[in-house]
């Protein structure tokens, strides 16, 4: 059974494609919702320790002819702090196309959460994309990256589903991750990864051993989200300020790093700045509601944590900078 190409015909069956506006691949396929593609894909399976896993990406068409300047990197981080679920970066075919990205990896254990949420991080990919593609494209002196089907031709209406944003559920209200599985999760961590963790019913801090220090992971629920409404929010902090020339493009490079490795840390979210002086290094993700499930929240958090120990051993312990 390829649970790969099983999750990626679940996400084409909730976006609804038309087939008149898609085209099929050999492990996925690509879609017009309206001016931007999106491709969705799996890719083969490989084994991990004696569990096989598939990893699956969603990739949206944003922004073309990027310059590389100081000020369109800092424009772009700013940004991915202020996102969800994908991280703006470099289309690996094209390094001055800027897509949006997402990547998640999948096997039997944990199919049954993973697979909606790669689905919902497709569908708002695919909405956050057609609304920011023209001001981005103005803010770094690009063009939006428009393009058209091979045969259907460029798509005069945009797709119903790029108004997922604007109807998606449980948006108002509390946050559905507030509650007694904080302090469940922080128990999770310090039997799992972290050195420390504390938590409320809104609100969870750890710490992550981190070569000679510790990074900062937070799970907070009161903060809502301006397009998404309530939820989760997620951050890791790695220890250590940066000097402002040059972080934004490490940060940026940090994100196509991660895309391009196996890092077993699903991709939801992205690598960013923090607004501290002088910046940290610092991954944000933002969750809505309509993803929670119970057990979810310490599954995020690990994820988190793998995240922060492939920096330590595979980018720092490389000697790679950060």
């Amino acid at each position: 059974m390829d649970l790969g190409l099983r999750t990626v015909e679940a996400v084409y069956a909730q976006l609804h494609v038309d087939d008149e506006w898609c085209v099929d691949h050999e492990r996925g396929f690509t879609w017009w919702g309206h001016d931007l593609a999106q491709s969705i894909w799996a890719e083969t399976a490989f084994d991990d320790d004696g569990i096989t896993v598939w990893r699956v990406h969603a990739r949206t068409d944003l922004v073309t002819g990027l310059v590389d300047e100081r000020g369109s990197l800092e424009v772009l981080s700013h940004l991915n702090a202020l996102g969800g679920l994908s991280a703006i970066g470099r289309d690996p075919a094209d390094p001055t196309r800027l897509q949006l990205a997402t990547s998640l990896y999948v096997n039997e254990d944990n199919g049954e959460w993973v697979a909606p949420l790669f689905s919902l991080s497709a569908a708002l990919q695919a909405a956050d994309a057609h609304a920011l593609a023209t001001e981005l494209a103005d803010l770094v002196r690009g063009e939006r990256a428009s393009s058209m089907h091979p045969t259907s031709g460029g798509r005069a209406e945009p797709d119903d589903m790029l108004a997922v944003v604007d109807d998606l559920p449980l948006r108002a209200g509390g946050s559905r991750f507030r509650g007694d599985e904080m302090q469940q999760a922080a128990d999770f961590l310090l039997g799992t990864a972290a050195s420390r963790a504390t938590s409320d019913l809104g609100r969870l801090v750890a710490e992550l051993p981190f070569g000679d220090g510790v990074c900062t992971l937070e799970a907070e629920t009161d903060e809502g989200h301006p397009r998404y409404g309530a939820g989760l929010r997620l951050t890791l902090k790695l220890p250590g300020g940066l000097p402002r020339v040059g972080a934004a493009q490490r940060v940026f490079q940090l994100n196509t790093l991660e895309l391009t490795s196996f890092t077993r840390a699903h991709f939801v979210g992205s690598w960013c700045l923090s607004p501290d002086d002088p910046p940290h290094v610092t991954f944000h993700a933002y969750l809505p509601n309509l993803i929670y499930r119970p057990g979810i929240l310490s599954n995020l958090l690990l994820s988190m944590a793998l995240r922060a120990r492939f920096v330590e051993r595979d980018v720092l312990n490389r000697g790679a900078p950060v």
